[in-house]
């Protein structure tokens, strides 16, 4: 491992354990007002709706997702071109391939059916489970909506 790498792996640890802890204080200090998307980076408001969703953070799959919704919130270009373009610019962030980018968000929507409440599930995919596609379709229109 390069010392490169291992200063990336470093700084993904600290963004992961920063999320974690913002999690927490929104736990603990049980804050029902929604949070302005201008307070927090983009990368954070897409975390905190991942987590609202119940998406496991253990799993590759939710790295791979909050990247891929934020590359398509800075150019929706890749929304339509997933095999194409996005899941080699995913992979490549990631160093990784781009099949095992799909294969890992794919794993991690399927997460979602043992975390995320019924109601929530019912408003976003009327209650059924999204392929890649419309699970990232539908968490850049959520960003936009707020």
């Amino acid at each position: 491992m390069t010392e490169e790498q291992k200063i990336l792996n470093e700084m993904l640890e600290l963004i992961r354990r920063q999320n974690e802890m913002l999690e927490l204080l929104l736990q603990k200090s049980n804050i029902t007002q929604k949070i302005s998307k201008h307070d927090m980076s983009m990368e954070q408001v897409v975390t905190t709706y991942l987590h609202e969703l119940g998406m496991k953070t253990n799993l590759l799959g939710f790295k791979y997702s909050r990247t891929a919704i934020v590359l398509c919130l800075e150019d929706k270009d890749y929304l339509g071109s997933l095999t194409r373009e996005l899941y080699p610019a995913v992979a490549k962030i990631h160093k990784t391939k781009a099949h095992c980018v799909e294969r890992g968000i794919h794993t991690a929507i399927k997460s979602l059916k043992k975390g995320v409440n019924k109601k929530q599930a019912y408003r976003l995919w009327n209650g059924i489970e999204p392929t890649n596609s419309e699970f990232l379709s539908r968490m850049v229109e959520k960003y936009n909506e707020e």
